[in-house]
C-alpha cells in the first residue's frame, strides 16, 4: 500500500496530492498502525515501510512527519544491519533531507555526508543511492547559500544518473530541475537554460508524468532564455507553457492568466504591442472574473497594460490607470488594509515603474522607496520581484539625480548580495563599479578606491580580458589620481 501511494504521489506531483492530504494522511496512519502490529517481528520490513512512508511525506513537504518516519527506519536498520550498511546509509540520507526541509542544516549536512561516505566505501555498489545522497547534499548546500558547492554536488549526481538511467525518468528530470535552479541562482543563465530545456524534453517523454511540472520547466526555460536575450526562444517556450496550462486548467484559470502575463512581457520587449496588449488584456479579464477588480493580481495585469501604453505614447490611458490605482491605495489605507505583505509591495513597485515611464518621478519615489524597504525587511520574498523593486527605485532616483540616495541604495543592494552570492560574483562586481562611479562623481576618492579595487579583483579573476575589467582599472586610476597618488595611478 505504501509503495502504491508513493508512486501515485510522485506521479501526480505534490500540489495535486496535497489537495487530497487529509485522505492521504488517514491512509498513511492506518498503514503505519497495521505495520506496527503485523511487522513487529520483522524489523527490516517495518523499516522499509517507515522509509517508504517517510519518502511520501517528503514529496508532500511535510518534513516533520518525514523526519519521524526516517528516524524510526534508521533505528530499526541499525538494530538489524549495524552502522555501515547500505540500508542504514539510505535512511541517514533521507533523514538529512528531511532535516534540511526543517532548516536544521548542520545536522542535515552531517547525516547526508555520512551516508555518502558509506555509499562511496561500498566501491561503486550503490551508484543510484550515491546519486540520491549527492542530490540531497546539493539541496542542503543550496539552502546554506554555498552555491558553487551545491552545483558540484548536483553535477556529480547528474553524471551518475545518466550512466545508470539511459531513458527518460522522473528522478533525472527532478535532478535536472534542481541543477538548473542553482545555476540560475549564480546568474549562469545560458547553462541553466540548457538543463531546463533538457528537463522539459525529458518530462514530455515520460508517459503519465506530472504535466504541471512540465509547465513549470517550460516557464523556467523561457525566463532563462529571456535573460540571455533570446526572445524568440523565450516566446516559443512561453507559448508552449500556455498551451499546457490551458489543457490542464481550462481557459479561465489563474495559471493561464500568469502565463499570459509572462508571454505579454516578452512580446512587449519585442515591440509587438498589439499582441502584448491582447495577452495582458486576456489575463486581466480572467483575473477580474476569478478574483475581483481589487485583487492584487488583477491590479498587476492592469499595471502591465498601463506600462505598455505609456511606453508607446498612450499617456492619457496610462494616466487613467495610475489614477485608478492611487484611488485603490488610498481606499485601502483609509480602511487600514494597506499592509506589509508581498502583494502590497508588488503593487507599489509596479505602480512606481508606471509612474517613472510617465515621467512622474516625484510621485513614483515614495512608492518605490516603500516597496524597497519592505523587501529589505523580508529576505524570503521572491528574488526576481526584489530585483525589479531595486531597479525601479534606482531608475527613479537616477531621474531625480539624487546621488546620496543612489549610493545608499547601492550599499543596501551590495550588502544583500554579499549574503546571497559568491565573493567573486560578476553581479557583485557590477554593483561595486556603480558605487565607485557615484563616489568619484562626489569626489570621495578614498572610498571610491576601496570599491574600485574590490570590483577589479573580482573581474581580473572571472573575466580578465573583458572591457568591464579595463573599466574597473580606469576607475581605480581615477580614484588614485584624485588622492594625488600619481605613481600608483600610472
Amino acid at each position: 500500500v505504501a509503495q502504491l501511494l508513493k508512486d501515485m504521489v510522485i506521479g501526480v506531483g505534490p500540489s495535486v496530492a496535497g489537495s487530497n492530504l487529509p485522505m492521504l494522511r488517514n491512509v498513511l496512519d492506518q498503514t503505519m498502525k497495521r505495520a506496527a502490529k503485523d511487522l513487529k517481528a520483522q524489523p527490516e520490513v517495518e523499516a522499509e515501510m517507515q522509509s517508504t512512508i517517510g519518502e511520501i511525506y517528503m514529496v508532500l513537504e511535510d518534513f516533520e512527519k518525514a523526519k519521524e518516519m526516517h528516524e524510526e527506519a534508521l533505528r530499526l536498520r541499525k538494530s538489524v544491519f549495524g552502522e555501515t550498511n547500505l540500508w542504514v546509509a539510505a535512511s541517514l540520507s533521507a533523514l538529512g533531507y528531511a532535516m534540511g526541509g526543517l532548516g536544521k542544516l548542520d545536522e542535515a549536512e552531517r547525516n547526508v555526508r555520512l551516508a555518502l561516505a558509506i555509499q562511496r566505501n561500498l566501491g561503486g555498489k550503490a551508484p543510484v543511492e550515491a546519486a540520491t545522497s549527492l542530490q540531497y547534499l546539493g539541496y542542503i548546500l543550496e539552502r546554506r547559500k554555498k552555491y558553487s558547492e551545491a552545483e558540484a554536488a548536483y553535477r556529480e549526481a547528474l553524471e551518475i544518473r545518466r550512466k545508470v538511467h539511459s531513458g527518460d525518468n522522473l528522478f533525472t528530470a527532478t535532478l535536472l530541475s534542481d541543477f538548473a535552479k542553482v545555476l540560475r541562482t549564480q546568474n549562469k543563465h545560458a547553462e541553466s537554460a540548457v538543463f531546463f530545456r533538457e528537463e522539459a524534453r525529458m518530462r514530455k517523454g515520460i508517459p503519465g508524468g506530472p504535466r504541471r511540472a512540465l509547465a513549470g520547466a517550460l516557464a523556467s526555460l523561457a525566463r532563462e532564455l529571456e535573460m540571455v536575450g533570446d526572445l524568440i526562444g523565450a516566446e516559443a517556450a512561453h507559448r508552449e507553457e500556455l498551451t499546457e496550462e490551458r489543457r490542464l486548467s481550462g481557459d479561465k484559470h489563474e495559471f493561464v492568466a500568469n502565463s499570459l502575463v509572462l508571454l505579454g512581457r516578452i512580446l512587449a520587449r519585442a515591440d509587438r504591442v498589439e499582441e502584448a496588449n491582447q495577452a495582458f488584456s486576456e489575463s486581466l479579464e480572467i483575473r477580474k472574473n476569478a478574483l475581483g477588480n481589487e485583487h492584487y493580481q488583477t491590479r498587476m495585469s492592469r499595471l502591465e497594460i498601463g506600462r505598455l501604453q505609456a511606453e508607446h505614447g498612450k499617456y492619457e490611458e496610462a494616466a487613467e490607470i495610475i489614477r485608478e490605482e492611487l484611488e485603490l491605495l488610498r481606499a485601502a489605507e483609509g480602511k487600514g488594509e494597506a499592509s506589509t505583505n508581498h502583494d502590497f509591495a508588488m503593487i507599489l513597485h509596479h505602480l512606481a515603474e508606471l509612474q517613472w515611464v510617465q515621467k512622474e518621478l516625484v510621485g513614483a519615489r515614495p512608492h518605490a522607496e516603500k516597496a524597497w524597504k519592505l523587501y529589505l525587511q523580508h529576505p524570503d520574498w521572491p528574488d526576481n520581484e526584489r530585483t525589479h523593486a531595486y531597479q525601479v527605485l534606482h531608475a527613479v532616483l537616477t531621474g531625480l539625480d539624487d546621488q546620496r540616495a543612489l549610493e545608499s541604495l547601492l550599499q543596501d543592494q551590495i550588502g544583500r548580495m554579499r549574503g546571497n552570492l559568491p565573493a567573486d560574483s560578476p553581479e557583485l562586481a557590477g554593483l561595486l563599479a556603480q558605487l565607485t562611479l557615484h563616489r568619484l562623481a562626489r569626489q570621495e576618492f578614498a572610498a571610491a578606491e576601496a570599491t574600485a579595487r574590490e570590483a577589479l579583483t573580482i573581474r581580473e579573476k572571472t573575466s580578465p580580458d573583458d572591457w568591464r575589467t579595463f573599466n574597473s582599472r580606469s576607475q581605480l586610476g581615477g580614484s588614485l589620481l584624485g588622492q594625488k597618488k600619481y605613481a600608483e595611478a600610472e
